[in-house]
C-alpha cells in the first residue's frame, strides 16, 4: 500500500495537502526534540524518534540507543545524581506517551521492549519518612517486553525478564521471569504459549 492509499484512508482525497504539511510539522518537531536532547547532553543513536514534551533532568546519564521512539509528554527523572542513577534504552525501544519514568536507582530497557502510555516505573522509595533520603534500587526490564497501559512498576522490582508481558493496569511488586504473563487482577503469573513450529 502506498502512501496516498494510506493518507486516503484517513479521509477525503482533498485534504492531502493539509497531511502533508500536518507530517512535515511532524518532522520538524520531531528534529527540534532531537537538538535539543543533544544541546543538553543527552546520548542519543540513530533513528531516535522524540515526541513534542519530553521532560527530563539529568540528561547525561540518560543513553538512547538507535531506532528508539519516545512519544509525546514522556518523563524521564531522577531525585539525586549519583554513580547509579542511569537510564538505558535498548535498540527499538518504545516509550508510549505520558509516561513517567524514574530512574534513580538505574533503569535499562533492553532491546525491541514496549511500554503503553501512562505506564509509571519507580526505581527508589523513602520507607516511611516521604522526606528522606531515596533508597535507589536497579532495575532491569529485559528484550521483547510489552508492559500496558497505565502499569505501575514498584520500586520492590528488581528484574523483568524477556518476552514479558504486564497486563493493563497491572500493580507489580515482584520479579518477573522469562516468557510470563502478569496481571494485576490475581497477582498470578501465566506462562505464555508457545507458537507451533512450522
Amino acid at each position: 500500500m502506498n502512501s496516498i492509499q494510506r493518507i486516503s484512508r484517513r479521509g477525503p482525497l482533498f485534504l492531502l495537502p493539509f497531511e502533508f504539511l500536518a507530517a512535515a510539522i511532524r518532522g520538524l518537531r520531531n528534529a527540534w526534540g532531537r537538538t535539543r536532547c543533544s544541546l543538553y547532553g543527552l546520548k542519543m543513536g540513530k533513528g531516535v524518534r522524540v515526541g513534542p514534551g519530553l521532560r527530563f533532568n539529568y540528561p547525561w546519564n540518560i543513553q538512547i540507543q538507535d531506532d528508539c521512539t519516545i512519544e509525546q509528554a514522556v518523563r524521564f527523572w531522577c531525585e539525586v545524581d549519583h554513580k547509579g542513577a542511569h537510564l538505558t534504552l535498548g535498540r527499538n525501544a518504545h516509550i508510549g506517551r505520558d509516561s513517567s519514568i524514574d530512574f534513580t536507582g538505574g533503569l535499562e530497557i533492553g532491546e525491541g521492549t514496549l511500554l503503553s502510555e501512562g505506564v509509571i516505573i519507580h526505581t527508589h522509595d523513602h520507607g516511611y519518612d516521604p522526606r528522606s533520603t531515596p533508597d535507589p534500587h536497579l532495575l532491569k526490564i529485559g528484550k521483547n517486553t510489552w508492559i500496558g497501559v497505565r502499569a505501575i512498576i514498584l520500586p520492590t522490582v528488581r528484574n523483568i525478564g524477556d518476552n514479558v508481558i504486564i497486563g493493563a493496569g497491572a500493580v507489580v511488586s515482584k520479579d518477573v521471569p522469562n516468557d510470563m504473563i502478569y496481571v494485576s487482577q490475581s497477582s498470578r503469573l501465566f506462562r505464555k504459549k508457545k507458537k507451533p513450529k512450522k
